[in-house]
């Protein structure tokens, strides 16, 4: 009730014309006509105390929980309402909207995220954890909310892990993650083995790891199965095996998991395991470097220059530089350079180079630094400028390349007039 007017707030209706006088009045206050047919009821909200009509703040509190007057949460009533806030649901609708505050609000008032009925079997926690409202989650800990979903143990464990609305703790990570692992959740075991792998919340115990690994594998984890393949690859905590390490490589790859494809172009380019087959590999490079592995791309690249240099794949290595160079991948740009500076496998063009170089050396790329240098030195595409290429020698030498510092140093010794060949 306005305290100044002795009205209600919501309808503007007074609130007692004639003491014990029942009277029925017509308002719009709610967006639509209604009639109050109660005008002497009088409801005190808590805990803010302002006090509205009975069927006022019934029908109020359907749209909002909040007082009208200063917008504070409702916690009951004096008398009850026929209709009182459910916080149960308004925690839910919080935690849906991400309504951090909301959700503080709520739990500061004393209400317990763990009282339901029989009937109600949804876990706020986990509501909080499918929606990754990180905040909230943290929050409803606090408050003594657990789960028994192994699902959401994971997630809690990927929480800690990686300090995302708390404070980052691998300890806290791997209880949870043990939790959801004994209940076969398999990016729980996987986690696992990658904790006891690199020792992350407890002692470094690569059998451990295995154990864990070897059990998300089994229920098909990709990442744990190329996890396996790298063990026996280099012997770690098991007999170096080639033989399996390549037979686990292969599970993953199948998955188009692109680090297992990757780690199995490796072995087929190195023969390990398998009979040495360039073709496999470049296939399996190609494959992992397409999903934007940036490893594999080195890979392919490297691969692509080699045969480049035997007069091999020249249509393949243009098409798979132009792809990555044009991303803004800075060392497909200076190889591009490359290609058109000396005419491998398209026809020679100084300009093309220069501009290749230069996207390179804009990002730093030492090499293109380097060739930048070389072509204004020598004048290969433009007018020969000592200055700009001891700028650019400069600049390559700085990032440790090699030929940069030995070109600089000889230059200083001769002068403009030496006439190096690349």
């Amino acid at each position: 009730m306005d305290s100044v007017s002795q009205s209600c707030a919501i309808c503007l209706v007074p609130v007692k014309e004639s003491p014990g006088i029942r009277r029925s009045r017509t308002s719009t206050a709610l967006g639509r006509k209604i009639r109050i047919k109660d005008t002497t009821t009088v409801v005190r909200l808590q805990p803010c105390a302002h006090e509205f009509h009975h069927t006022c703040i019934s029908m109020w509190v359907k749209q909002s929980p909040r007082c009208p007057i200063d917008l504070r949460l409702i916690m009951g009533s004096t008398p009850p309402m026929s209709r009182p806030v459910n916080l149960r649901q308004e925690l839910f609708k919080s935690i849906e909207g991400n309504q951090i505050e909301n959700v503080r609000e709520i739990l500061l008032t004393g209400f317990n995220p763990a009282q339901r009925s029989i009937l109600d079997r949804k876990n706020p926690l986990n509501l909080s954890l499918k929606k990754q409202h990180w905040e909230i989650a943290a929050l409803l800990i606090s408050a003594g909310l657990t789960t028994n979903s192994k699902v959401a143990q994971y997630s809690l464990g990927w929480m800690y892990r990686n300090g995302l609305g708390v404070e980052q703790n691998n300890v806290k990570a791997i209880s949870w993650f043990c939790k959801a692992a004994q209940q076969g959740d398999t990016n729980a075991q996987n986690s696992l083995g990658i904790m006891y792998y690199d020792g992350l919340g407890v002692e470094q115990d690569y059998d451990r790891a295995l154990t864990w690994f070897r059990k998300a594998a089994a229920h098909g984890s990709a990442d744990a199965q190329n996890s396996l393949g790298w063990m026996y690859a280099n012997g770690l905590g098991v007999e170096q095996n080639y033989t399996r390490a390549v037979t686990w490589f292969r599970k993953a790859a199948g998955q188009e998991y692109a680090p297992a494809q990757n780690n199995l172009g490796r072995m087929y380019h190195k023969g390990l395991g398998v009979e040495q087959n360039y073709t496999a590999a470049f296939t399996c490079y190609l494959k992992a470097a397409n999903q934007g592995a940036d490893v594999a791309k080195d890979n392919v690249s490297w691969m692509l220059w080699e045969a480049l240099e035997t007069g091999q794949k020249a249509v393949e290595a243009l098409i798979w530089f132009n792809k990555v160079a044009n991303k803004g991948d800075a060392p497909a740009q200076n190889i591009l350079g490359r290609m058109y500076q000396k005419g491998l496998g398209v026809e020679q063009s100084y300009d093309k180079a220069l501009t290749w170089y230069r996207k390179a050396a804009d990002q730093g790329h030492p090499a293109a630094q380097y060739h930048l240098g070389w072509m204004h030195l020598n004048g290969q595409g433009v007018e020969k400028n000592y200055a700009v290429a001891l700028t650019w020698f400069g600049k390559a030498a700085n990032q440790g390349n090699v030929d940069a510092q030995n070109i600089l140093s000889r230059l200083r010794r001769s002068g403009p007039g030496l006439d190096p060949s690349p």
